[in-house]
Order: C-alpha cells, then structure tokens, then sequence
C-alpha cells in the first residue's frame, strides 16, 4: 500500500506504548517535583502580592511573576496526565452533546481564519470518562489543527456510533465491541512517513524551529488510552489529516442526566 496513506495503527503499536509509558513516567515524575516548587513561587508571589499597595509599581512585576506561576503549573498537569499521575474522574457523558458545548472553545483555539464544522450522528450514546481530561484531549488536537493550517482552514468533527471495525489497517487495534468514533479532520499540510511515525511523542515537531512542538498530540493519546479507547491517524502530504478517537460505549443504562463537561 502507498506509503504516504498507510499509517496502520501507530498509538496501538506495542513498542510505540511501551516507549510512551517510558516518557509518561519520566515526565510525570519531574512534573511532581517541579509543581512543588511552582507552589512555593505561587505561594510567595501571592504573599508579596498582599502587602503591595494597589498602585504600587512593582505589583505588575509580581502579577506577571504569578502569571508565569500559572502557566507552569498549567504544563506540570499536562505533563502528569502524560504520566498517568492524575486521577482520573470518570463520569456519564453523552458525547454528542459534551462536543457541542466546546464548540466555542474549539473555534477559538483554531482561530479567526479557519472553523469548526459538527456533525454529530451518535445518537445520545454515552461514554464513561474524565470530562476535563476529554475536553483537554479535544482541545489538544484542535491545537494541531490549528498549527498544521496556518491562516485558514477546516476542523470537521464528527461522531458516529461504530462496531469494532474490521478489515481496516488504520484501526485494526481495536477490539470487538461497540464504540463510539470521534473523527477530527483538519485540511492542513498533512504528513508524511516520518512525521507519521513521531507524531504522538511529546515535543516532536517535524520543523527546524519546532513550529508546533509540544504534548498537543501526546497527551490526546494519553487520555484516550487511559479512557480505556484507541487513537487511529489517517494523513497525506498536501491533503491534511484525520484522528479517529474510540471510546467504549457504555452499556449500561445512565443514571441522572449525563455530564455534559
């Protein structure tokens, strides 16, 4: 088959999960040290921060250390989720419309140039999963997305209920039952071999000054695999890109309204 449209189930590879939980553990391990020490320069610049007038001159100075303080801590819990060191909340979500309600962060995460398009088909199916974790996952791709089609483009997202598809090469990895698909097309640049094969390491970029390096595509993968799903990617130079994400449907009947995020 053509390499460039072949990707087969990479994220299910033996070798490529075993390498990942490698980096998963190393990177939540320093991300908990790390996170000790940005309580300690959150705690202090919120102590410094109480005894400032509100005029004073240095308190932006302070602000804008306590900013930083966020934006690391924000990173650290990337990272644990990497390292599968956060506890995972799971709850009843109907996974059509916890999509819906992100389709105003979804769209602002892509940016002014380009859109969301929905189209969701599955039906009130619901899923068992960490609703933050989820949204962040979506988020992450989105984020992609956004860096593969600079100025403007297309993310479509689409939801189907699916049997365990057979006779497929991308998605050959998952298991018979009954799942629901959550498809994110983009029409960016795409990918080829190479960059297929690196795809969901953290903070592989397939450029020279790292445009679009990061634990976007990492950390999607992690959640989904956590939420006991599988990640297939579809991608040709020139002719973008598709991650199909599979979360197992829950069977049972919901009790109460389902989370919506």
């Amino acid at each position: 088959m053509d390499d460039d449209v072949d990707e087969g189930p990479q994220p299910a590879d033996e070798a490529r999960r075993a390498r990942m939980e490698a980096v998963g553990r190393l990177a939540g391990g320093i991300a908990h040290d790390f996170n000790n020490v940005l309580t300690a320069v959150n705690g202090y610049a919120d102590l410094v921060l109480a005894g400032l007038a509100a005029d004073d001159p240095a308190r932006e100075d302070i602000l804008e250390i306590r900013r930083a303080g966020d934006r690391g801590a924000a990173l650290t819990g990337q990272l644990l989720t990497l390292g599968g060191r956060q506890v995972p909340r799971p709850s009843e979500i109907d996974l059509d419309v916890f999509v819906a309600d992100l389709a105003e962060p979804l769209n602002q995460v892509v940016g002014d140039g380009a859109r969301v398009r929905l189209e969701l088909d599955a039906h009130g199916a619901l899923v068992l999963a960490d609703a933050g974790q989820l949204r962040e996952a979506l988020l992450s791709v989105a984020r992609h997305a956004r860096d593969a089609m600079p100025g403007a483009g297309e993310l479509r997202i689409s939801t189907e209920a699916v049997d365990a598809p057979e006779g497929t090469t991308a998605d050959a990895a998952v298991p018979p039952g009954r799942w629901i698909r959550l498809a994110l097309a983009h029409t960016g640049g795409g990918m080829d071999a190479e960059t297929r094969a690196h795809a969901f390491e953290p903070f592989y970029s397939s450029t020279a000054h790292g445009k679009g390096a990061g634990l976007s595509l990492a950390l999607a993968w992690a959640i989904v695999t956590q939420s006991g799903g599988h990640v297939g990617l579809t991608s040709r130079p020139g002719q973008g890109s598709t991650f199909r994400i599979y979360l197992p449907i829950l069977e049972s009947e919901p009790q109460g309204r389902p989370s919506a995020s």
